[in-house]
């Protein structure tokens, strides 16, 4: 939270109620916050190669692959119904 109060007093995000979610708070990014994330992300992308991807071999990129895909697909997987925030999608054999 104070890294967004932070971001939003330099002018780089606004935050506003979430209408779905009366207890949550969004954050957006104002017009010089993508101004920033431009400036900063090829050398960000430069960075993560650099660190992590140029050091595995090809047989432990596809393995990196194989997992990042598996976690995206969790990711992506509707939040069990006790965990759910109001209005969040419910799996269909909780549902």
């Amino acid at each position: 939270m104070l890294e967004v109060i932070r971001l939003e007093k330099r002018g780089w995000v606004s935050r506003h109620p979430d209408p779905a979610d009366g207890r949550a708070t969004l954050a957006t990014l104002t017009d010089d916050g993508m101004a920033k994330v431009a400036i900063a992300a090829p050398r960000h992308v430069a960075a993560v190669r650099r660190l992590v991807i140029d050091p595995l071999t090809k047989a432990q990129l596809r393995r990196l692959g194989a997992v990042s895909q598996r976690l995206l697909a969790a990711l992506s997987a509707p939040c069990p119904t006790e965990w759910a925030p109001p209005g969040a999608a419910v799996p269909a054999e909780h549902g």
